[in-house]
């Protein structure tokens, strides 16, 4: 007979590895096949799967549904509720960036990474804003002028400053 399972989860952020295991009771020396579904469309499952690993690509709530079954087909099931949390972006700005007065530079964002579709917003003076992964940018001073990136994976946001050092022209005379 199989009776009784006990499970537990290792993990609970989204694109990591989460390990799920089972404990059954009394079963003897019987080979049991184990059935996963893991809430978000994927299942597995085999003789001998009392511990499995699953990624889940998105944050959320799911319910694991284990079953249990032995060549009686004697099954015992089991459901789990797991959530899986977000994980912020991870913002690279570029910077700190160089330029010299009067002229555009590109800021680039494209090296940040998430798991969800990102969207960027960069605050660059008082009234200016660009929204895109990289934009073109013509500071208005010389020396240190900060920019904010603001990013969202529409979950988490993740704001950031950089610099731009701008440098002064010595002008020419004809």
């Amino acid at each position: 007979d199989v009776t009784g399972v006990q499970t537990w989860c290792s993990s609970d952020l989204e694109g990591e590895s989460v390990t799920f295991s089972a404990t059954i009771s009394d079963a003897g020396e019987a080979r049991l096949f184990y059935n996963w579904d893991f809430g978000d469309g994927e299942q597995t499952g085999g003789i001998g799967k009392s511990e499995i690993e699953h990624t889940y690509k998105n944050e959320g709530s799911y319910i694991i549904k284990l079953v249990v079954s032995d060549s009686t087909s004697i099954e015992v099931a089991k459901e789990i509720a797991v959530t899986i949390e977000n994980i912020p972006p991870k913002v690279m700005t570029g910077s700190p960036y160089q330029v010299e007065e009067v002229r555009s530079i590109t800021l680039d964002a494209s090296k940040s990474a998430d798991l969800d579709e990102l969207t960027f917003a960069w605050d660059l003076v008082v009234g200016q804003t660009e929204t895109g992964e990289s934009i073109s940018y013509t500071p208005h001073n010389v020396g240190a002028n900060v920019v904010t990136l603001k990013i969202s994976d529409g979950v988490d946001e993740v704001v950031q400053d950089g610099v731009v050092e701008v440098t002064s022209v010595a002008p020419v005379v004809e």
